[in-house]
């Protein structure tokens, strides 16, 4: 009986540690689908007023990772997420457009005064009729 008795709870004890790492990579691929989505997470804060080496660091902590990810994911997300691209187009427009028109500025990114105006009326929709700071979550 006691034989048995040890058999049986050198193999609860098996699968107790194969439930472990079961978990743990689940919740690690869970982790992983979240990077890709960081510099989404790093705009929201930007767009908060906070400024971007801050904004990485907080993204960092709160995901529990170092800030070379965040850099590494960051990047890769320059290179491949359009979002991204027009994000940073739209805010640099909207940083040059107190010093050029939107006729100068339409003619320094290809398009026109019109779609010139309708990005700095969302900038300014994003950045004065928030009401509180959108929260990391």
């Amino acid at each position: 009986m006691r034989s048995a008795a040890e058999a049986l709870e050198i193999e609860a004890a098996t699968l107790r540690r194969h439930a472990e790492i079961a978990e743990q990579r689940a919740a690690d691929k869970r982790r992983m689908a979240e990077f890709p989505k960081i510099w989404r997470h790093v705009t929201r804060l930007i767009e908060d007023g906070i400024d971007e080496p801050r904004a990485r660091a907080i993204v960092a902590n709160q995901l529990g990772i170092e800030i070379a990810t965040v850099d590494h994911w960051m990047q890769r997300s320059e290179l491949r997420s359009a979002a991204l691209k027009v994000w940073r187009r739209d805010r640099e427009i909207f940083q040059r457009a107190h010093v050029l028109s939107n006729i100068a500025l339409a003619e320094l990114y290809g398009l026109t005064p019109t779609t010139i105006s309708r990005i700095i009326r969302r900038q300014l929709e994003r950045r004065y009729r928030r009401g509180t700071p959108a929260q990391f979550g």
